[in-house]
């Protein structure tokens, strides 16, 4: 009685909409979602077996996320940051060159840069809810289509302020459909490994700036201004081969279970007690085949096999996630560092012009930032998966958000290049851990099955900071004629943000001791 009480409570609690399969009354044609369901029901029963039926070694070697397709999706994910922040990266050096087409001051040029990388992150929650009701890919695929769309106009743009419509709203709103989707599938395939699997797709955003803002330099010295825009935008194509990579999970569990069609196989499929883990069995010696795979892939996204909760009611975005202090406390910290961090890279280039840098030094110092930022975001994927470091990862996380604040300070007294390249080096480096390991910390937080919401809530706080950041920077570069004030700032904002983080991990703390010592004390009365 107890052991069946225990399934029924886990299934109750199971929050992960890719914990159990449904059942279905009547034949369906072979090979859909529905008869591959019923292949599971046939297996003892009609009843899928116990948690406890499966050998813990055995569920950790078929455990569905931490291989397979996942790896795809994590080459797909690499890609579109690669473009994504390889393009945003390079809004130092696209400022500088808006800047003399158009001879506008740097305040109105930096909305152009500003608009951008905020709709990106605004739009995030659209992209969350696009992603929930149609698929990961499909919206990748059309977010890279707008973005390829909106940088082949800007080229062709008269003005300043025709550049915040088409390169500013439009193509940041293809970059969001572009991005966010992409760590949302990867942290759904990942448990175990998804602090690694998250560094690697990340850090295609390293490579992506470390390559691309020299090579936007050298096509704006070669093809102008409109000529370097159209090869962008045959750069933002990219993406839609990206969003092809993003099986949804379903499918993927779908061709998992398709494998059982063969009498032979071993059938087995044991749904964990944990939100975060499907586990599927079958026998490791069977082959797919090419056209089952084809077939599963370019299914329509209703054929999926569903969960009861996906069929019944399916929130496209969780508000309610706010409640949470510690998730709350992150948002606005996000925020600030945002804010703070956008103005920085988006200013880098001119605060090397501005101390007698060429834009060709200042382009580099970009490509070193993005050097030191992969060697982060891969570095900080392996160390905080480390099974004695993954309880400090948040801490860690925190105190990754106090040092930027501190070397946002020090660019204010930067003379050489070398001084320069160095305080690019570490800051790559900490926003390389910053941005690798957001999802993570969200998994962490609120579980794999709120990290669509989760995410697109979050960024969207991003977008905000993002906004503000690089505007008030030129308006006080304009008016003070010194970056100095600008860093001083958004150093100063960074710090209150990550102070903000550190109250609500307290408050996590300590809720989390009071409740042990409720327990233990439950327990030592029982």
């Amino acid at each position: 009685m107890e052991d069946g009480g225990h399934d029924r409570d886990s299934q109750g609690e199971d929050s992960d909409q890719y914990s159990s399969v449904t059942k279905s009354g009547g034949i369906e044609e072979e090979g859909s979602a529905d008869h591959l369901t019923q292949l599971l029901e046939i297996h003892e029963g009609g009843r899928p077996p116990s948690p406890g039926s499966v050998g813990e070694e055995e569920k950790q070697e078929y455990v569905v996320p931490d291989r397979g397709w996942g790896w795809w999706c994590v080459l797909g994910c690499a890609l579109a940051h690669f473009v994504t922040s390889g393009m945003e990266r390079s809004g130092g050096v696209i400022l500088l060159e808006l800047q003399e087409r158009f001879e506008s001051g740097a305040a109105a040029t930096a909305w152009v840069i500003s608009l951008s990388a905020t709709c990106r992150l605004l739009f995030g929650p659209v992209a969350s809810i696009l992603s929930n009701k149609y698929s990961c890919r499909t919206v990748v695929i059309v977010g890279g289509l707008l973005v390829s769309i909106g940088v082949f106009v800007s080229g062709f743009g008269p003005n300043i302020t025709f550049l915040y419509f088409s390169y500013g709203l439009f193509c940041g709103l293809g970059k969001s459909l572009a991005y966010t989707p992409g760590l949302v599938i990867v942290g759904q395939y990942f448990k175990k490994k998804r602090g690694l699997a998250v560094g690697l797709a990340t850090a295609g955003g390293g490579v992506g700036t470390l390559l691309i803002p020299p090579a936007i330099n050298r096509l704006f010295k070669e093809l102008r201004f409109t000529g370097a825009m159209m090869i962008l935008s045959g750069l933002a194509l990219q993406l839609c081969i990206a969003g092809c990579l993003y099986m949804p999970l379903e499918k993927y569990r779908a061709l998992c279970l398709r494998r059982t069609a063969d009498p032979n196989a071993t059938k087995r499929l044991s749904l964990q007690n944990d939100k975060d883990t499907t586990v599927l069995h079958s026998n490791p010696k069977t082959k797919f085949s090419l056209l089952g795979i084809l077939k599963c892939t370019l299914c329509s996204h209703e054929n999926a096999v569903k969960s009861p909760q996906q069929e019944t009611k399916k929130k496209l975005i969780d508000c309610s996630l706010l409640n949470n202090p510690l998730f709350t406390s992150l948002c606005i910290a996000i925020l600030f560092l945002a804010l703070a961090f956008s103005s920085v890279l988006v200013f880098i280039p001119s605060l090397a012009d501005f101390i007698g840098l060429t834009r060709l030094q200042g382009a580099f110092i970009l490509s070193i930032a993005g050097i030191f930022d992969t060697i982060g975001r891969l570095v900080s994927g392996v160390v905080l998966d480390v099974e004695r470091v993954k309880k400090f990862r948040m801490l860690v996380y925190n105190s990754a958000v106090f040092l930027l604040s501190t070397l946002t300070f020090v660019l204010a007294y930067v003379t050489t290049f070398v001084q320069l390249a160095i305080i690019a080096a570490l800051y790559g480096l900490l926003i390389g851990t910053y941005t690798s390991q957001k999802t993570v910390i969200l998994a962490d937080i609120l579980g794999s099955g709120a990290l669509s919401s989760s995410f697109g809530i979050l960024i969207c706080f991003q977008g905000v900071g993002t906004l503000l950041g690089p505007p008030i920077t030129g308006f006080l570069k304009d008016n003070l004629d010194s970056f100095a004030v600008g860093f001083y700032v958004a150093a100063a904002i960074n710090f209150l943000g990550a102070l903000i983080l550190l109250t609500g991990n307290i408050y996590q703390y300590t809720k989390t001791s009071k409740r042990t010592k409720t327990d233990n004390l439950e327990m030592d009365d029982a």
